[in-house]
Protein backbone atom coordinates (compact mmCIF):
# COMPACT_ATOMS: atom_id res chain seq x y z
CA UNK A 1 0.00 0.00 0.00
CA UNK A 2 1.06 4.00 0.02
CA UNK A 3 3.31 4.90 3.22
CA UNK A 4 1.20 6.78 5.62
CA UNK A 5 4.32 9.72 5.19
CA UNK A 6 3.68 9.68 1.70
CA UNK A 7 -0.09 10.20 2.22
CA UNK A 8 0.25 13.20 4.37
CA UNK A 9 2.44 15.26 1.53
CA UNK A 10 1.09 17.31 -1.29
CA UNK A 11 1.18 14.08 -3.62
CA UNK A 12 1.17 16.26 -6.99
CA UNK A 13 4.68 15.71 -7.51
CA UNK A 14 5.14 12.11 -6.05
CA UNK A 15 4.98 9.47 -8.28
CA UNK A 16 5.08 5.69 -6.63
CA UNK A 17 6.99 3.74 -8.74
CA UNK A 18 5.63 0.84 -10.82
CA UNK A 19 7.32 -1.47 -13.13
CA UNK A 20 5.74 -0.22 -16.47
CA UNK A 21 7.53 3.28 -15.46
CA UNK A 22 11.34 1.39 -15.09
CA UNK A 23 10.76 -0.18 -18.58
CA UNK A 24 10.79 3.44 -20.25
CA UNK A 25 14.00 3.73 -19.16
CA UNK A 26 15.18 0.81 -21.06
CA UNK A 27 16.58 1.67 -24.41
CA UNK A 28 15.92 -0.99 -27.10
CA UNK A 29 19.37 -2.50 -28.49
CA UNK A 30 19.48 -2.83 -31.95
CA UNK A 31 21.28 -6.12 -33.18
CA UNK A 32 24.61 -5.00 -33.92
CA UNK A 33 24.88 -2.94 -30.98
CA UNK A 34 27.96 -3.59 -28.60
CA UNK A 35 29.25 -2.90 -25.01
CA UNK A 36 30.98 0.23 -26.84
CA UNK A 37 27.64 1.81 -27.27
CA UNK A 38 26.50 1.47 -23.61
CA UNK A 39 28.82 3.93 -21.29
CA UNK A 40 32.39 3.66 -20.14
CA UNK A 41 31.81 3.08 -15.95
CA UNK A 42 34.99 3.41 -13.27
CA UNK A 43 33.89 1.98 -9.88
CA UNK A 44 36.58 2.69 -7.13
CA UNK A 45 34.82 0.57 -4.63
CA UNK A 46 36.43 -2.11 -2.03
CA UNK A 47 39.43 -2.73 0.45
CA UNK A 48 40.54 -5.34 2.79
CA UNK A 49 37.70 -6.93 4.59
CA UNK A 50 35.44 -5.01 1.95
CA UNK A 51 35.17 -7.27 -1.13
CA UNK A 52 31.69 -7.97 -1.36
CA UNK A 53 30.98 -4.44 -1.69
CA UNK A 54 32.91 -3.81 -4.84
CA UNK A 55 31.74 -7.26 -6.06
CA UNK A 56 27.66 -6.30 -5.35
CA UNK A 57 28.27 -2.78 -6.92
CA UNK A 58 30.36 -3.86 -10.08
CA UNK A 59 27.57 -6.79 -10.74
CA UNK A 60 24.92 -4.60 -9.91
CA UNK A 61 26.54 -2.33 -13.36
CA UNK A 62 26.63 -5.35 -15.31
CA UNK A 63 23.23 -6.14 -14.57
CA UNK A 64 22.02 -2.53 -15.34
CA UNK A 65 22.82 -2.98 -18.75
CA UNK A 66 26.15 -0.53 -18.94
CA UNK A 67 28.95 -1.51 -21.30
CA UNK A 68 32.41 -1.30 -20.40
CA UNK A 69 32.96 -1.25 -16.88
CA UNK A 70 36.02 -1.77 -14.85
CA UNK A 71 36.42 -1.68 -11.24
CA UNK A 72 39.60 0.44 -9.66
CA UNK A 73 40.33 -0.72 -5.94
CA UNK A 74 42.96 -2.20 -4.11
CA UNK A 75 45.48 -5.00 -5.39
CA UNK A 76 43.79 -7.10 -2.69
CA UNK A 77 40.59 -6.94 -4.21
CA UNK A 78 41.75 -6.76 -7.36
CA UNK A 79 43.14 -10.20 -7.00
CA UNK A 80 40.29 -11.63 -5.46
CA UNK A 81 37.62 -10.68 -7.60
CA UNK A 82 39.09 -10.59 -11.24
CA UNK A 83 38.25 -14.06 -11.85
CA UNK A 84 34.99 -13.92 -10.57
CA UNK A 85 33.97 -10.74 -12.24
CA UNK A 86 33.97 -11.92 -15.49
CA UNK A 87 32.18 -9.36 -18.11
CA UNK A 88 34.12 -6.37 -15.99
CA UNK A 89 37.44 -5.25 -16.19
CA UNK A 90 39.23 -4.42 -12.82
CA UNK A 91 42.36 -1.56 -11.94
CA UNK A 92 44.87 -1.35 -8.91
CA UNK A 93 44.20 1.94 -7.43
CA UNK A 94 48.18 2.68 -7.20
CA UNK A 95 48.55 2.46 -11.11
CA UNK A 96 47.62 5.80 -10.82
CA UNK A 97 48.26 7.50 -14.18
CA UNK A 98 46.00 3.94 -15.69
CA UNK A 99 43.33 5.20 -12.93
CA UNK A 100 43.46 8.90 -14.39
CA UNK A 101 43.58 8.31 -17.71
CA UNK A 102 40.23 5.62 -16.85
CA UNK A 103 38.59 8.46 -15.35
CA UNK A 104 39.28 11.07 -17.60
CA UNK A 105 37.26 8.98 -20.36
CA UNK A 106 34.25 7.69 -18.17
CA UNK A 107 31.04 8.85 -18.69
CA UNK A 108 30.31 7.77 -15.21
CA UNK A 109 31.96 6.76 -11.70
CA UNK A 110 30.94 5.32 -8.90
CA UNK A 111 32.12 5.75 -6.03
CA UNK A 112 31.83 4.38 -1.97
CA UNK A 113 31.68 1.26 -1.14
CA UNK A 114 33.76 -0.48 1.05
CA UNK A 115 36.64 2.28 0.67
CA UNK A 116 39.30 2.77 3.26
CA UNK A 117 41.59 4.87 2.09
CA UNK A 118 39.58 8.31 1.52
CA UNK A 119 42.44 10.51 0.80
CA UNK A 120 43.79 8.26 -1.94
CA UNK A 121 40.81 8.25 -4.20
CA UNK A 122 39.70 11.91 -3.33
CA UNK A 123 42.89 13.36 -4.57
CA UNK A 124 42.73 11.40 -7.47
CA UNK A 125 39.07 12.48 -8.38
CA UNK A 126 40.32 16.08 -7.56
CA UNK A 127 42.86 15.53 -10.86
CA UNK A 128 39.70 15.08 -13.23
CA UNK A 129 39.86 17.47 -15.84
CA UNK A 130 36.45 17.20 -17.43
CA UNK A 131 34.09 17.25 -14.87
CA UNK A 132 31.12 18.62 -16.78
CA UNK A 133 31.12 15.63 -18.92
CA UNK A 134 30.93 13.16 -16.55
CA UNK A 135 27.85 11.73 -13.64
CA UNK A 136 28.52 10.65 -10.18
CA UNK A 137 27.20 8.34 -8.28
CA UNK A 138 28.21 7.96 -4.57
CA UNK A 139 27.68 5.67 -1.84
CA UNK A 140 28.42 4.77 1.68
CA UNK A 141 32.29 5.80 2.67
CA UNK A 142 32.14 8.46 -0.49
CA UNK A 143 29.39 10.31 1.03
CA UNK A 144 31.59 11.54 3.38
CA UNK A 145 34.28 11.87 1.36
CA UNK A 146 32.68 13.66 -1.24
CA UNK A 147 30.39 16.18 1.22
CA UNK A 148 32.69 17.51 3.45
CA UNK A 149 34.62 18.44 0.32
CA UNK A 150 33.52 21.89 -0.77
CA UNK A 151 35.40 21.91 -3.98
CA UNK A 152 34.39 18.63 -4.75
CA UNK A 153 30.75 19.84 -4.01
CA UNK A 154 31.24 22.29 -6.60
CA UNK A 155 32.53 20.96 -9.27
CA UNK A 156 29.85 17.27 -9.10
CA UNK A 157 27.00 20.04 -8.64
CA UNK A 158 23.75 18.90 -11.29
CA UNK A 159 25.54 15.86 -12.11
CA UNK A 160 25.54 13.57 -8.69
CA UNK A 161 23.13 10.58 -7.42
CA UNK A 162 23.76 10.62 -3.57
CA UNK A 163 22.40 7.37 -2.53
CA UNK A 164 22.54 7.18 1.41
CA UNK A 165 20.82 4.62 3.69
CA UNK A 166 19.16 6.48 6.53
CA UNK A 167 22.10 6.28 8.89
CA UNK A 168 24.43 7.48 6.23
CA UNK A 169 21.99 11.14 5.92
CA UNK A 170 21.78 11.71 9.30
CA UNK A 171 25.78 11.60 9.48
CA UNK A 172 25.40 14.33 6.17
CA UNK A 173 23.22 16.26 8.57
CA UNK A 174 24.59 15.99 11.54
CA UNK A 175 21.09 14.90 12.87
CA UNK A 176 19.94 11.20 14.37
CA UNK A 177 18.17 8.64 12.11
CA UNK A 178 15.00 9.10 14.23
CA UNK A 179 15.00 13.00 12.40
CA UNK A 180 15.77 11.42 8.79
CA UNK A 181 13.18 8.81 9.39
CA UNK A 182 10.67 11.46 10.86
CA UNK A 183 10.29 13.17 7.55
CA UNK A 184 12.15 11.14 4.42
CA UNK A 185 10.23 12.87 1.60
CA UNK A 186 10.89 16.48 3.49
CA UNK A 187 14.55 15.76 3.94
CA UNK A 188 15.54 14.41 1.50
CA UNK A 189 14.00 17.30 -0.72
CA UNK A 190 15.81 19.81 1.24
CA UNK A 191 19.15 18.11 0.74
CA UNK A 192 18.51 17.71 -3.20
CA UNK A 193 17.70 21.01 -3.52
CA UNK A 194 20.28 22.60 -1.26
CA UNK A 195 22.99 21.11 -2.91
CA UNK A 196 22.07 20.57 -6.36
CA UNK A 197 21.73 16.03 -6.35
CA UNK A 198 19.63 13.64 -6.54
CA UNK A 199 19.14 11.73 -3.71
CA UNK A 200 17.93 7.91 -3.32
CA UNK A 201 17.10 7.81 0.64
CA UNK A 202 17.44 4.43 0.96
CA UNK A 203 14.94 1.91 2.96
CA UNK A 204 11.37 0.53 2.89
CA UNK A 205 9.96 2.75 0.35
CA UNK A 206 13.06 4.43 -1.29
CA UNK A 207 12.75 8.17 -1.78
CA UNK A 208 13.83 9.61 -5.09
CA UNK A 209 14.23 13.24 -5.54
CA UNK A 210 15.89 15.97 -7.30
CA UNK A 211 15.00 18.89 -4.42
CA UNK A 212 11.57 19.13 -6.68
CA UNK A 213 9.90 15.68 -8.16
CA UNK A 214 9.36 12.67 -5.63
CA UNK A 215 9.55 9.15 -6.87
CA UNK A 216 8.58 6.12 -4.43
CA UNK A 217 10.38 2.98 -4.67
Amino acid sequence: GIPDYVKHENSEKITILKKVEYSKLLKKRNLYDHKGMYGKIAILAGSKGYTGAAYITTEACVKSGSGLITLVSSGYVQDILSCKLVEAMTLDIKEEEKVKDLLENSDVIAIGPGLTEGDLYKNILKDIKSYEEKFFVVDADGLQLISKDKDLMKRIRGRAVFTPHPGEMAKLLGKSVDFVESDRIGIAKKYAKDNDVIIVLKGYNTVITNGDDVYIN
